[in-house]
């Protein structure tokens, strides 16, 4: 029976992990298009009444269950995988400056010219 050395048993396992990271991934764009959840219809005393359409009310905990599987998918693919879904290691420089964190600003107003 062959053994693995410490170096194989480390790319075996790294790739391993590479490949559940992987998978991770792909849960994650299914968790997010997945909409099902996010509305429940409830009838109302007016819809009863007027023989209206039920109401569709957003489903507030079914969105926050489906972000944090997301969540904790993405804490586990860093684990798995920091070389690829990791955050940069940032190298020392002869200064010892630390790095300026990361901004960004979105504007969503419509109008372009406010």
């Amino acid at each position: 029976m062959a053994r693995l050395t410490k170096s194989s048993r480390t790319k075996v396992s790294g790739t391993a992990a590479e490949k559940e990271a992987k998978r991770m991934a792909a849960e994650i764009v299914m968790i997010a298009d997945d909409a099902a959840g996010d509305y429940v219809v409830k009838k109302t005393a007016k819809s009863k009444v007027d023989k209206a359409a039920p109401e569709k009310i957003l489903d507030r905990s079914a969105i926050a269950r489906a972000k944090l599987r997301i969540d904790v998918r993405m804490w586990l693919m860093v684990r798995l995988a920091p070389h690829i879904y990791g955050v940069p290691a940032v190298k020392p420089s002869s200064r010892s400056q630390s790095p300026q964190p990361f901004h960004l600003d979105i504007d969503l107003d419509p109008d372009p010219d406010a």
